[in-house]
């Protein structure tokens, strides 16, 4: 009787264990090996593109692209892999809930979510001089962004 309760134990803790550990690492799983979280602003007048982006190893990128130019990439730092979740978690979800937002103007505010492994990219282009119910999620995500950024140390 001791040895089967041992045995199913040890079946339940087998079973456990794998389950968080690939909860855990979910985000950054195979299928989003080459998923990029991008965010900023775009001057269309200037044809200018200034913002950031994040690769699936949670690596933070300052980025410039110009016009029929190649991107300048500026590697800024390592995000936490908890936050960088908490990131691709949230904006799957917004872009569930809201699926279309393009509201181009002189300064456009902008998220996009690319994964090539998928197929699937998304992006929200708006307005930043006015908040409306449909933009303001993805604002705040924007406005997140900019905070986790912030709490990166400069390497």
């Amino acid at each position: 009787m001791k040895s089967l309760i041992i045995f199913i134990s040890a079946i339940i803790f087998a079973c456990f264990i794998p389950g968080c550990k690939s909860q855990k690492a979910g985000c950054q799983s195979e299928i989003n090996k080459e998923l990029k979280i991008s965010w900023g602003e775009y001057y269309p007048k200037e044809a200018i593109m200034k913002g950031y982006e994040l690769t699936n190893d949670a690596e933070l990128y300052s980025i410039t692209r110009k016009l029929n130019k190649d991107i300048d990439l500026q590697k800024i730092g390592k995000l936490d892999n908890e936050k960088y979740c908490d990131i691709v978690n949230n904006l799957e979800k917004m872009f569930l809930k809201v699926q279309v937002i393009n509201v181009p103007a002189d300064t456009s505010r902008f998220i996009e979510y690319s994964n090539k492994t998928t197929s699937v990219t998304m992006r929200a282009i708006w307005n930043p001089v006015f908040i409306t119910e449909t933009n303001s999620s993805f604002q705040f995500i924007y406005d997140s962004l900019q905070k986790y950024m912030e709490q990166i140390p400069v390497r």
